[in-house]
């Protein structure tokens, strides 16, 4: 048992890590710019999930890396698809969704970290509206179902406890990426 204890943060890090394999390997089928969009976004939340496990932060230099790197990436596959128009569309969209989530941190306070809503962006390009809305519904509920009953057992009240909440973000991401039947979002 004290094994297990010992280990149990290096367990579900190799979880996240094979879950995110998995979900991965299954968009080989789809192409080059599905596969490599859903690749480096599961790689790029998966590195968050862990750092946010282990230190509750998010080095800024690799958040903003890999969101202009899956951007990129989004944008690459939208304009190998789609026309001009569409393509300004999806500017358009995307720069309007970063905005918002750059502003929400501060409109809610300090009750959730910039790094959820970068998170959150990532996942938008990667999954689209729906996909990140369901994300976050899932995300919600898994948090729920695991941490309530230990901060029942371990806090006096809801303000003393902090929640690493972007491994929920992943469960929910790699939930609908296993949902999500097409590829592009505008």
């Amino acid at each position: 048992m004290n094994i297990l204890k010992k280990y149990k943060n290096r367990v579900i890090e190799l979880l996240i890590i094979a879950a995110g394999v998995r979900v991965s390997l299954g968009y080989v089928r789809y192409g080059i710019f599905s596969f490599l969009m859903c690749a480096v976004s599961t790689l790029f939340l998966a590195v968050c999930a862990i750092s946010d496990i282990r230190t509750r932060t998010i080095s800024g230099l690799w958040m903003d890396s890999g969101m202009v790197t899956i951007y990129g990436l989004r944008f690459c596959s939208v304009c190998h698809s789609c026309s001009n128009t569409v393509i300004v569309l999806f500017l358009a969209r995307t720069i309007l969704v970063l905005f918002i989530l750059k502003l929400l941190p501060t409109i809610l306070g300090e009750k959730i970290g910039d790094g959820d809503f970068d998170v959150a962006y990532v996942i938008y390009l990667s999954v689209g509206p729906i996909g990140v809305a369901g994300a976050f519904v899932i995300a919600c509920i898994a948090a729920l179902v695991i941490m309530l009953p230990v901060i029942l057992k371990r806090h006096k009240n809801l303000k003393t406890c902090s929640v690493p909440f972007i491994p929920y973000l992943y469960i929910g991401y790699l939930v609908m990426q296993l949902m999500v039947k097409e590829r592009i979002f505008i």
